[in-house]
């Protein structure tokens, strides 16, 4: 599976997320390409910042499954395909609870941006997922 993203709905995140000493969480939005039932890509065209009460380590859904399903009325023909959520101070990984959450609301891919310091320099990682397998992903000027 392949994953293609727009440059500026990283930079939009990254800039917001590590302004913050908070988990954020936003929707992906685009399509999901099968083949034979298999995915084999997802495109991603915007991004929606649903509300969301978060700390360091968390981030509270303030959203119901009814609030995503008009959400996915809204945008037809496109669907939510995913997320992408921020560990403020943490070096890179996947907990199970990423991994259950993605599971839960049916997620084509999710990533999970990290950032930490390391000695004087601040690091960062964005990395996606399909359940615990790693995504390669293209980004695209826009």
């Amino acid at each position: 599976m392949t994953l293609t993203i727009p440059a500026s709905l990283i930079k939009t995140f990254k800039k917001k997320a590590m302004a913050s000493n908070k988990e954020l969480l936003v929707f992906l939005v685009g399509k999901v390409i099968k083949e034979n039932e298999q995915i084999t890509e997802v495109v991603v065209e915007e991004a929606i910042y649903p509300p969301q009460r978060s700390s360091n380590r968390s981030v509270e859904d303030l959203w119901s499954v009814n609030d995503v399903v008009r959400l996915q009325v809204k945008i037809l023909p496109l669907q939510i395909v995913g997320t992408i959520h921020s560990h403020p101070n943490c070096e890179p990984h996947l907990s199970k609870a990423d991994i259950e959450g993605a599971a839960k609301i049916g997620e084509a891919i999710f990533g999970v941006l990290s950032w930490w310091k390391s000695g004087a320099k601040r690091r960062s990682d964005l990395t996606f997922y399909s359940g615990a397998k790693t995504v390669i992903y293209d980004i695209i000027d826009g």
